[in-house]
């Protein structure tokens, strides 16, 4: 994820033993991070995290309709469905719902996101080592880092955002209209038409907000009004296009309406200062540069090398802002400003070129070195207690090799990286040391949750409870929240009948005699009490962490459609063994 230059982590020359046990560091701490990131993407059950994309997934790939999404039976009309293409091809490349294929959207994320801030930040600073410093410094953002992990569109959205923005850049700073001018702007159309397709016309908004006020700011605002832009919002217009004329030719304008009308799209709100109030943790560990950045951020801005910070300055503030003013608010939706986020915190390790006469000032330098030796110190911290952490967490045995590995990894560098910070020496390699270990640190936390999956493992369990429900018994699935409701159906990869109450437990038993109900323990207790029910003996099972059961259902003398039952009190029929 980091492929730092190695001449700019150490002093000596390529071939002294410094030089070949940094480089060494280096790919070790790496593989270390991803080997790990891979383990816990690998070993994730079916049912944890956020299922519903998923479950919309296998709908298409089951039906073969990927055009007009579904949800439960009904259209889906919350979010585009490109991200829930991306599930539903690797489902059906890989004929399974395993885990692995809900994370699909969110590996590509991280794969753009590394490759387009590596090209916009080695355009914006002159130098290749600046774009991975700044997209290490994004992957490891606790914000990018948790969202990167968990089964949300966000990450996939920022990706395409960020791809908007590097061809929107490399566009407005080219010296003559060319080719290759033209394939920048539609290449910004494509990705932002991608972007679209994956959360809506927010992309548009974020978009077109940034570009005005970078070009209004750096005197380009012409470069605007030109037939290559008209070409890249015809190639936007075209593709974002599609798939709603798919959709509404198939499903038609009356129920797309009728369903768009019953959705409340706008479900999470916080208070005015929510997002300020956020910025901090979800920006850490970078967040404690954010004093020196402060202070550094107007003499960094000035003279023509500082018109390169321009854009990522009015990337995130105009993301930050437009957040603000809408009522929809939630932590997460602050991911497309951190790249720019990133950018701007490199520039106090890299000055942009063009001969920008702005030197850090002590002060700044002070606060910048005393937040990279904090972080060392956790790393050092690290190598003393990962050893010890299946002592007070039984579920850490399991990866007890892996975190000895990964806090010695976490240790050395750390410790080399003090000593070359106390010698002055290259701050961009101490930078990238700082970068590496904090993914080692994650990649830590990575190794703990795969160790409690194996450990935990309750949808082994669940299969060997559902297997009869998997083999084709009529189940029915009894007051049951969406969680639960789209776990069981990856489970077992089969469709169900859903109820609310007692009276549709009735109707599906007396519909398919010798079905199987699966609902929660005390929804079971008062089906037991109904007089024309038989209930077997429960099975527990947990899905989704929640504790569900599953029982046998039968009919007893129930009335026929249309016939008033019997004022005699039913015989009470004990449950059945």
């Amino acid at each position: 994820m980091l492929g730092v230059r190695c001449d700019h982590i150490e002093r000596p020359g390529s071939g002294s033993r410094r030089d070949v046990a940094a480089r060494t560091w280096l790919v070790a701490s790496l593989g270390f991070a991803v080997a790990a990131l891979a383990l816990r993407l690998w070993v994730e059950p079916l049912d944890h995290g956020y299922t519903r994309y998923a479950t919309i997934a296998f709908e298409m790939v089951r039906s073969g309709d990927w055009i007009a999404p579904h949800l439960d039976g009904r259209l889906y009309v919350d979010k585009p469905p490109l991200a829930i293409w991306l599930i539903a091809l690797s489902m059906a490349l890989a004929n399974t719902t395993a885990s692995f294929t809900q994370h699909v959207p969110n590996v590509v994320a991280l794969v753009l996101s590394v490759l387009f801030l590596q090209r916009l930040g080695a355009r914006l600073f002159g130098r290749a080592d600046a774009g991975w410093l700044a997209a290490g410094l994004y992957v490891s953002t606790q914000l990018p880092s948790a969202l990167l992990r968990d089964k949300r569109i966000d990450p996939l959205f920022s990706a395409f955002l960020l791809g908007a923005f590097d061809f929107f850049h490399a566009a407005l700073t080219a010296h003559a209209p060319s080719r290759a001018r033209l394939g920048n702007w539609l290449g910004a159309g494509v990705f932002l038409a991608a972007a679209t397709l994956t959360k809506g016309p927010l992309a548009l908004v974020f978009f077109v907000a940034v570009a005005l006020a970078d070009a209004a700011w750096t005197g380009r605002l012409r470069a605007l009004a030109t037939r290559d832009v008209l070409a890249a919002a015809a190639l936007w217009l075209a593709l974002v296009a599609l798939w709603p004329l798919a959709m509404l030719h198939d499903v038609g304008w009356a129920a797309w309406g009728q369903r768009f009308s019953e959705r409340d799209l706008v479900t999470r709100f916080a208070g005015p200062l929510h997002y300020i109030a956020n910025l901090p943790l979800r920006l850490a560990p970078w967040s404690l540069v954010l004093p020196a950045l402060a202070l550094a951020l107007r003499p960094l801005s000035r003279g023509a090398g500082g018109a390169a910070l321009r854009l990522p300055m009015s990337w995130f503030g105009i993301v930050f802002v437009l957040l603000h003013v809408t009522s929809a608010k939630h932590s997460r939706y602050l991911l497309p400003a951190f790249p720019a986020a990133s950018l701007l915190c490199l520039a106090l390790w890299i000055e942009p070129p063009a001969g920008v006469a702005a030197v850090l000032a002590p002060r700044v330098r002070k606060l910048r070195d005393a937040a990279l030796r904090f972080l060392f110190g956790l790393g050092v911290l690290a190598g003393v207690v990962a050893p010890l952490v299946p002592i007070w967490v039984s579920a850490a045995r399991s990866v007890w090799s892996g975190l000895a590995l990964g806090g010695a990894l976490a240790a050395i560098g750390s410790i080399g990286a003090l000593r070359r910070l106390r010698a002055d020496a290259n701050a961009t390699a101490v930078l990238a040391r700082a970068v590496v270990v904090i993914l080692v640190i994650e990649a830590g936390f990575d190794l703990l949750r795969s160790g409690d999956f194996l450990a935990n493992d309750d949808l082994a369990a669940a299969n060997v409870a559902l297997a009869e429900v998997a083999a084709g018994t009529p189940t029915l699935l009894l007051q049951l929240g969406g969680d639960e409701h789209n776990a069981i159906l990856l489970a077992t990869r089969r469709h169900f009948a859903s109820g609310d109450s007692s009276e549709d437990a009735r109707r599906f038993a007396s519909a398919s005699p010798g079905s199987l109900v699966v609902t929660r323990p005390e929804t079971l207790a008062a089906l037991r009490a109904e007089a024309d029910l038989a209930v077997g003996e429960p099975v527990p099972l947990r899905l989704a962490g929640t504790q569900l059961v599953l029982a046998s259902l039968r009919p007893i003398a129930i009335a026929p459609l249309g016939v008033a039952p019997s004022s005699a009190a039913p015989e009470r029929i004990a449950p059945s063994p």
